[in-house]
C-alpha cells in the first residue's frame, strides 16, 4: 500500500511539473527523495527492484 501511494505521488509530481505548478529544480529534488523512499519500501518488504 505504501509503495502504491508513493507511485501516486510521483505521478502527481510529474503532472505538477508539466503544468508548471512546481519548478524543475523542486521536481527533481522531490523525485529524487521519492525514489529513495520507494527503494526503502521495497527493501523493507523484501522485494528486489528491477534495474
Amino acid at each position: 500500500m505504501a509503495f502504491g501511494s508513493a507511485v501516486e505521488v510521483i505521478n502527481l509530481l510529474i503532472v505538477s511539473n508539466d503544468l508548471e505548478y512546481i519548478s524543475e529544480s523542486d521536481y527533481l529534488q522531490l523525485r529524487s527523495e521519492l525514489e529513495r523512499l520507494t527503494y526503502s519500501i521495497n527493501h523493507l518488504s523484501g522485494k528486489k527492484p528491477n534495474k
